[in-house]
């Protein structure tokens, strides 16, 4: 079970967030100057915790990182595609 994000905390990675793309991802730019993709449903989550805390290795909490802005964004819309693809009743959504 997850541990819910306090707002201090929510504040801190909204500071992060650079753009939307479609309802799933936010792009973040951390604060040591990379580039991440970050699923919005962990936003209130431990997820949400960890990037606060200045955690971000791998992919967790996050998606995807990068040192290019542009290699997060095109990951994101891969993902996203696939996202249509694998549901094309609600492809509309992604």
């Amino acid at each position: 079970m997850a541990i819910e994000s306090s707002p201090e905390e929510r504040a801190i990675v909204l500071r992060m967030v650079r753009a939307e793309h479609g309802p799933f991802y936010w792009l973040l730019e951390l604060p040591d100057g990379r580039w991440a993709a970050f699923w919005k449903d962990g936003f209130e989550t431990d997820n949400c915790r960890a990037l606060a805390a200045g955690f971000f290795k791998g992919v967790w909490p996050c998606a995807y990182i990068s040192d290019n802005r542009y290699d997060v964004e095109s990951w994101i819309e891969d993902e996203r595609e696939k996202m249509r693809l694998e549901d094309p009743l609600n492809a509309e959504q992604f």
